[in-house]
């Protein structure tokens, strides 16, 4: 592998608050993606809901009378579709003693988006839109973020709305 096509790693550390006041760290390793090598040469824009869509999502859960339930999807950006080109990063030495990697060898290929890839939100919203489809979701006109879902006689019966790894649904 060229040592140049190789991206740093690193670890980022923040503190949320519990119910109680207490704190609770979350560490996340993620990808300096600015330094990748082919840094605007790659499609990296991905859509996000709008304001307007989404009051207009909740406008028509209380029309119809529906429930309205918010999810949010844990470790996204791994769970996005596998990467098209080869990326490679240079694992911490605490990740490349987990993996078992020989010591001193501590490159790795990444196979899906991680966190700091500049292409990760498009990879994932490319994913979530490729599932909601196949669930039988049609993307609004408007709205790229915004699925509607119909029964066999053309009623709707649901609609799906997503900001990056937050999700309205109903």
């Amino acid at each position: 592998v060229n040592p140049d096509d190789v991206l740093k790693m690193r670890w980022v550390l923040t503190w949320k608050k519990n119910e109680d006041g207490s704190l609770k760290g979350k560490a996340r390793l993620i990808v300096l993606g600015f330094q990748d090598p082919h840094l605007g040469k790659e499609k990296t824009s991905s859509p996000t809901l709008n304001r307007r869509s989404k009051q207009l999502l909740l406008q028509v859960v209380v029309q119809n009378d529906w429930k309205l339930k918010k999810g949010d999807v844990t470790a996204a950006f791994l769970q996005g579709r596998p990467l098209e080109k080869c990326k490679y990063a240079l694992a911490p030495p605490e990740l490349a003693e987990a993996m078992g990697l020989p010591m001193g060898e501590r490159v790795i290929r990444l196979i899906k988006s991680v966190y700091g890839l500049t292409t990760a939100p498009l990879e994932w919203f490319s994913q979530v839109d490729k599932v909601l489809k196949e669930l039988g979701g049609v993307q609004t006109a408007a709205d790229p973020c915004v699925w509607v879902f119909n029964n066999e006689h053309g009623e709707h019966i649901g609609i799906i709305g997503a900001h990056v790894d937050d999700f309205l649904i109903a």
